[in-house]
């Protein structure tokens, strides 16, 4: 015994030491890389803190990804219990002497049988098994894109089974269906395999094999981002106790309607996004809508398109006041200094994606605004936009759009400027200074 837990510790202290090492090279790099003068400008083209939260943009990709592995592997899981369990059963007609052997062991307080199939009571896992997988299969098919944006409801409130997926899963293996070998060290199976009639005589066999159950492992890699989800609720519970006003509803075409607010406190940054939950409606149904005004407003405000349940409901609350878009004096400016010189913005590139010719008629009057703005003051280059629709044109209107080619206005939008057909592939221009937002994104999307 001395022996093995010298042994063990040997082993400790070498996994801790190269852990310990490890650590202080990955932070000591890390000070360097961000405090040092050498890296300065590295620092000030990597930007380091700035594209690590745009990491965070791609969390919805990363669930999915993560979903299709849980997916994967719980198939896997299950089909191998399938088999298993058939060998089980199998294993008791065996006619070798040590399955017979390993199958007549009695359970001696937990720690002495093998082949769960003798054990009566082996029921817990069955349940919490079935229980898990039927909540998987609800999660999984009521995530597709037909039901989210036509159920969204649905969607919403079998997602929440995830609560009892995972309390499950920390349970699922509570009676030790797979059990381990307790005492290897006073019985060698490598060994003692071969002769049965060898057990519990003097040697390696001495004593016989006694087996333990795993128990429960899962919430060792459950517990951090179970903490982590309950303090982000605790947050979300808080603030959704702050007031929120609305100053202003603005009715757009094609079913959209901008809800302009305002909140102590809040601040945001371009590309930002809120959740948006309405007592009215629901009291747990919480909604992200991209923000779509400049981070120099005095207010925030978010484009939402009436294309689901919530989103009609809303739309009947808010009683849009029938007020029309902003106009272009009333928009702000932007100005970047560069040493005072030239302190005004020469150029706007204007990027849009949208999946159907309706989304461009709440947008469209502005433009043309905008357009005939900038030619009436000489400034016909200072606005580039670059228009793309992704579908939603058959043969019909594909050939219109051929025969109209060589108009001077737009088909689609009335513009001088050409809506493109498909999503662009790179952009040889500077990026742009305002990306539009889509308000074709059903609720959650």
């Amino acid at each position: 015994m001395a022996k093995f837990a010298l042994s063990e510790l040997t082993r400790y202290i070498v996994i801790l030491a190269w852990m310990a090492i490890n650590t202080y090279l990955f932070v000591n790099a890390f000070i360097e890389l961000n405090t040092s003068k050498r890296n300065f400008y590295l620092r000030k083209i990597v930007k380091c803190g700035h594209n690590v939260l745009r990491f965070l943009d791609k969390h919805k990709t990363f669930h999915k990804y993560i979903a299709y592995m849980i997916c994967l592997q719980t198939v896997i899981h299950i089909v191998a219990h399938v088999f298993n369990v058939e060998f089980f059963v199998e294993s008791h007609k065996s006619n070798d002497p040590l399955i017979q052997r390993l199958n007549s062991f009695e359970d001696m307080g937990n720690e002495t049988y093998l082949n769960p199939i003798r054990n009566d009571n082996a029921v817990t896992s069955g349940i919490t098994g079935a229980a898990i997988t039927l909540s998987l299969i609800l999660m999984f098919s009521s995530s597709t894109e037909l039901i989210r944006r036509s159920y969204f409801e649905v969607f919403w409130n079998t997602h929440h089974l995830f609560v009892i997926f995972y309390a499950g899963l920390i349970i699922h293996g509570i009676q030790g269906v797979v059990r381990f070998q307790l005492n290897f060290e006073e019985h060698d199976p490598e060994i003692c395999f071969k002769n049965v009639t060898s057990w519990n005589k003097e040697g390696p066999c001495k004593t016989e094999p006694k087996f333990v159950p795993f128990g429960m492992n899962t919430w060792k890699w459950v517990v951090g981002p179970v903490f982590l989800y309950i303090v982000e609720r605790g947050i979300r519970f808080f603030r959704s106790f702050q007031e929120v006003k609305i100053l202003k509803v603005v009715n757009h075409p094609s079913k959209v309607i901008e809800i302009q607010m305002k909140k102590k406190g809040f601040h945001h940054d371009a590309g930002q996004y809120i959740f948006l939950k309405c007592p009215k409606l629901s009291h747990l149904e919480w909604h992200p809508f991209t923000l779509t005004s400049a981070p120099e407003d005095d207010f925030f405000s978010v484009h939402i398109r009436i294309a689901g349940d919530w989103t009609g409901g809303l739309a009947k609350l808010m009683n849009g006041d029938g007020v029309e878009p902003r106009s272009l004096a009333d928009m702000p400016r932007y100005q970047h200094n560069q040493n005072n010189v030239n302190p005004v913005v020469k150029k706007v590139y204007f990027f849009w994606i949208c999946p159907d010719t309706n989304a461009f008629e709440w947008f469209t009057d502005l433009l043309q605004y905008l357009e005939d703005r900038m030619m009436a003051t000489g400034n016909a280059d200072f606005l580039e936009y670059n228009i793309y629709l992704t579908r939603g044109w058959g043969p019909n209107m594909a050939r219109t759009i051929v025969l109209h080619e060589d108009e001077e206005e737009d088909i689609i939008t009335g513009c001088k400027q050409k809506t493109r057909y498909g999503r662009p592939e790179s952009f040889i221009k500077p990026p742009p200074i305002f990306s539009a937002f889509d308000p074709n994104k059903e609720d959650g999307e």
